[in-house]
């Protein structure tokens, strides 16, 4: 599965009034990540005055609508800027399953859960069940998040940690305290395609893109604040060319003055999976 990387900036709310504004944006495009399957959202510093505290916010809510309903109160205390969570539309992931008995658990499923006790050679993890699944495994720290096999013999059920999960099992969230010029020199995708309104009308790259995607193994997508686009926030037109493999318009001959950024990357990601599914 080819992975893909959303590239937002930490100034992505600022056409947001209040908490539960910022939450709703926040979950609608959790959506859209989690729907066309993105590997990573990273976000960069646009510089703005407390770029660092809307940075660690972003990844908070980003973090917290990826984490299955039955860990967060394990990994999430209680805090003022999670009181909009209840906003927040589910993300049906895969790895978003419910709460079971024990008796119910299929062997060899795959759940998300948390380290709550660690003893000599032997760690037990909640993981959405009515009891706690022993791992022997010594290398596990309490409060860790595991992906855990379960299984069950006829002694009841233990787990075992899994490093790799084929299919999608929702996204990561970096917070990248740098301006995005310095995140783009690390090259973050094979591909990297930055979206503005000035940009090259995608309906002239569509051959382009399929062809060059196909030996292709990830590709990240840049988007710019609601105030200021991609050209604004780099400021260098010869530099934009050199730091991007493509600028392009996803939404040429728009029917209004301003396209909203979580409009932008729904119509983003939506071309960019049909192009992939070619």
């Amino acid at each position: 599965m080819k992975k893909i990387f959303l590239l937002l900036p930490s100034s992505l709310l600022e056409d947001c009034s209040d908490l539960d504004a910022k939450t709703i944006k926040i979950g609608f495009i959790a959506r859209a990540a989690a729907i066309f399957k993105v590997s990573e959202i990273i976000i960069y510093s646009t510089g703005e005055t407390g770029a660092k505290s809307n940075g660690k916010f972003l990844k908070l809510i980003f973090d917290y609508i990826d984490c299955p309903q039955y860990l967060r109160k394990h990994l999430f205390p209680l805090s003022d800027e999670l009181k909009s969570v209840g906003r927040l539309p589910p993300l049906e992931a895969p790895h978003h399953v419910r709460f079971v008995k024990s008796s119910e658990i299929r062997s060899g499923s795959i759940r998300q859960g948390v380290v709550v006790r660690v003893s000599e050679g032997k760690s037990y993890v909640y993981a959405g069940l009515d009891e706690l699944v022993p791992v022997y495994d010594n290398h596990l720290r309490l409060n860790d998040k595991i992906n855990l096999k379960i299984l069950v013999n006829s002694k009841g059920l233990h787990g075992v940690v899994v490093d790799k999960i084929d299919g999608y099992w929702g996204y990561k969230t970096l917070f990248f305290n740098k301006p995005l010029v310095k995140l783009l020199e690390k090259r973050p995708a094979e591909v990297v395609v930055a979206t503005s309104k000035y940009g090259e009308n995608i309906s002239s790259l569509l051959d382009v893109f399929e062809t060059n995607f196909k030996n292709k193994n990830s590709i990240a997508l840049v988007f710019g604040s609601p105030k200021r686009g991609l050209f604004q926030i780099i400021d260098d037109e010869r530099l934009m060319k050199e730091l991007f493999d493509y600028i392009v318009n996803f939404i040429p001959a728009q029917g209004t003055r301003t396209v909203r950024t979580e409009e932008a990357i729904y119509s983003t990601l939506s071309i960019i999976n049909a192009l992939l599914l070619k």
